[in-house]
């Protein structure tokens, strides 16, 4: 099963989003017409050619997603949502018997 995404926080649909997938943190933008930018503590096996970075601690990637985002959240409030989001199960899981 494919873990869920949870948005975060988001600068709109086209814009900067900080999410949690399973146990991995990503901030990203997708522009219409325009080449993806990713951070994000997975291993996206990401080169040199590519925009963005893998492999990076969920302080960095927050701090990475507050800056080209301009997002006047503050850093340990985004650092919380994750963590909540992170514990939280998935709304699609099965109860524990």
């Amino acid at each position: 099963m494919t873990p869920q995404r949870r948005v975060i926080h988001s600068r709109g649909t086209r814009d900067w989003q900080l999410a949690v997938c399973g146990a991995d943190v990503t901030a990203s933008i997708h522009p219409v017409g325009g080449k993806s930018i990713i951070y994000s503590t997975a291993d996206f096996d990401l080169g040199a050619r590519d925009r963005g970075q893998d492999n990076l601690s969920v302080a960095h990637v927050v701090a990475l997603y507050r800056k080209h985002a301009a997002c006047e959240v503050s850093s340990d409030e985004l650092l919380e949502r994750v963590r909540a989001a992170m514990d939280e199960p998935p709304a699609d899981a099965a109860p524990l018997a």
